[in-house]
């Protein structure tokens, strides 16, 4: 019962969270000053990689304190426990929270479905971009930040703690650099800085997990991860503003979340699956990189197809 379980309590919390990018960047970049909609967008990814941080810790901790049979038998289970902290906050600030003026004023013109059908009748071509560009940041995100732990341990011969503990130091940096990276998205541009960032990914991938195989040890695991997360800042910084910027606010919510949501769910949900079974296929460990290649190229083609309205009013 407890594998049905926890995959019962992921699909719900898929569900919960499912609107929650979409929604929490809308309201960010509505809420941001001209010319601050980067910084304020990349808040969003900034939240991301300091969920990942804490779950990074939280394994640190457990796999410290507890010897790898309690680990494996119940002290798993604490992780879950404390992330259900979240529902009451969340709660908290549903209640509390007041919706943009810029939606106030739009939700009075039209209907939520009359905005749907606009959307899918007027905007498909955006939603077809928004979905391709997804594809590299989800690819990416699972691969480097969310799979990298248990490819250090299947594949590098790390034990779960030096994992964590490698990864650490970088998600510090990505978290220190995404907002950084958004405020330089409102200098330079958001398609510049992606297409930027989303071709070191395709250069450097396979290089990095060359190196990671030779050398097999903590010091390169952390220094591949820090490498990794200076390419993924310039993405999370200008990726979330990018992607809300190509809606009108009576359907940038749903603009956003639809392409977003469905890129996760296929590139996203699946990537340590795919990861294994390309390892599996190719009979190689540098496998992940041929994944991460793939979700660079789509990136860049997705970014591409992006309209720049860093200088421009949100209609």
């Amino acid at each position: 019962m407890a594998p049905l379980l926890i995959v019962a309590g992921r699909f719900l919390q898929g569900f919960a969270t499912g609107g929650e990018y979409s929604s929490s960047t809308c309201f960010l970049i509505e809420m941001a000053p001209r010319g601050r909609r980067g910084f304020y967008g990349s808040l969003q990814v900034f939240g991301q990689a300091l969920s990942i941080l804490l779950a990074t810790l939280a394994g640190i901790v457990v796999t410290s304190v507890f010897s790898v049979d309690a680990v494996n038998e119940w002290a798993w289970r604490l992780p879950f426990f404390a992330g259900l902290l979240i529902g009451p906050i969340g709660f908290y600030i549903r209640h509390h929270l007041d919706e943009t003026p810029a939606f106030k004023a739009t939700a009075r013109a039209r209907g939520a479905w009359e905005a749907f059908v606009d959307l899918i009748r007027r905007r498909g071509e955006r939603l077809l971009v928004c979905f391709v560009a997804t594809i590299g940041t989800t690819i990416s995100f699972y691969v480097i930040l969310v799979y990298m732990p248990t490819y250090a341990k299947t594949e590098m011969g790390l034990t779960l703690e030096q994992s964590f503990l490698a990864q650490a130091p970088s998600l510090l940096l990505l978290m220190a650099l995404t907002p950084l990276m958004g405020v330089f998205s409102d200098v330079v541009g958001r398609r510049p800085l992606l297409l930027a960032s989303n071709g070191l990914l395709l250069l450097c991938a396979y290089p990095l997990y060359v190196w990671l195989q030779a050398e097999r040890s903590v010091l390169a695991l952390a220094l591949a991860q820090i490498a990794f997360c200076v390419m993924m800042s310039g993405i999370c910084g200008a990726f979330s503003t990018a992607l809300a910027e190509q809606f009108p606010t009576h359907m940038r919510s749903a603009g956003l979340a639809i392409p977003y949501n469905v890129a996760v769910m296929i590139f996203g949900g699946f990537a340590p699956f795919i990861v294994a079974w390309l390892i599996d296929f190719f009979d190689t460990p540098v496998a992940p990189a041929f994944y991460l290649i793939f979700g660079a190229s789509a990136g860049l083609l997705g970014v591409a197809g992006l309209h720049e309205r860093r200088d421009e009013w949100l209609d």
